[in-house]
């Protein structure tokens, strides 16, 4: 009788072949899947970001804004799901007065939102990769200011 134990190198060879195909196939699924959570955070960071500003605007009296204004990440109340960077982030707003409501708004709000570490960020309306020029803003030690 041929009592042989183990596994032929065409078997051995098969079965590396099926699992690299695997993988193939599944690795890149994986990684678009970390993108698209990665863009899927900031953009929603940065719509709670613009949201947390209007209602500053709204609640604080002594805002008035006659060009445009900048808010920083140290303006706000409020926490973001990531650690972004206060250097670079913020909202710039403009077309700020009294609506019929007689309540304070502005009509345009851009967003300029960047982690502290990673090659994405989200830039007024959608979430980039690789921000070569992170504009940041001039308000020295102020946490928001106004460009006159």
């Amino acid at each position: 009788m041929n009592n042989r134990k183990g596994f032929t190198l065409v078997e051995v060879i098969a079965v590396v072949v099926i699992l690299g195909v695997v993988l193939m196939i599944a690795v890149p699924s994986i990684t678009g899947l970390s993108n698209r959570s990665k863009e899927k955070q900031i953009t929603e960071d940065a719509k709670m970001f613009e949201e947390l500003v209007k209602a500053k605007i709204e609640s604080d009296t002594t805002i008035k804004i006659s060009g445009t204004a900048k808010f920083t990440l140290k303006s706000i109340e409020g926490k973001l799901s990531a650690d972004y960077d206060e250097e670079h982030s913020y909202v710039e707003v403009s077309g700020c007065g009294y609506n019929n409501n007689n309540k304070y708004s502005c009509s345009t709000y851009d967003t300029y939102l960047y982690p502290k570490s990673g090659d994405y960020g989200y830039e007024k309306n959608g979430y980039i990769q690789n921000p070569e020029n992170k504009t940041g803003h001039d308000c020295g030690e102020k946490s928001w200011c106004i460009d006159e």
